[in-house]
């Protein structure tokens, strides 16, 4: 079993990737403001959009996406406890998602769309938004 699926070698942050992260973090933070001002079905869309942007800001500060994100799935397929720090927060960030859109799916398809639904999303968005802005803020002052 393997404790760290993102080796030290994975991480890459050169000026194109700066620039992903922050516009990745910027766009989630204008869906989030999307969201609050959404009616219902429109604002919990919004709201899964800004998690999985900022998410997306975390994947393109440690580097590269494509080989990131699936070592995340794989990690939550195996149900692997990562012991790194990085490797648990990135697992965590995308259940919160997992979890929140499975949530949203139910009530949608059941038609139970409530605003308290809506607040939990746009409190889990703002969560996820607020670790992926203190991430890439690290970042950026550390590998640059």
């Amino acid at each position: 079993m393997r404790t760290c699926f993102l080796k030290i070698d994975d991480l890459f942050l050169d000026e194109p990737r700066k620039g992903w992260a922050l516009r990745c973090l910027r766009e989630a933070k204008t869906e989030l403001e999307v969201a609050r001002d959404a009616p219902l079905p429109i604002a919990i869309e919004a709201a899964l959009s800004a998690m999985k942007k900022a998410q997306r800001a975390v994947y393109h500060g440690l580097g590269y996406p494509a080989l990131i994100e699936p070592r995340v799935f794989e990690a939550i397929a195996r149900r692997e406890r990562a012991q790194d720090r990085v490797s648990r927060i990135l697992v965590s960030l995308e259940e919160i998602f997992r979890t929140a859109s499975s949530r949203a799916a139910t009530t949608l398809s059941e038609g139970t769309v409530s605003h308290a639904d809506k607040e939990a999303i746009i409190r889990d968005a703002e969560f996820v938004i607020e670790l992926a802005s203190g991430i890439v803020d690290m970042l950026l002052k550390e590998l640059a």
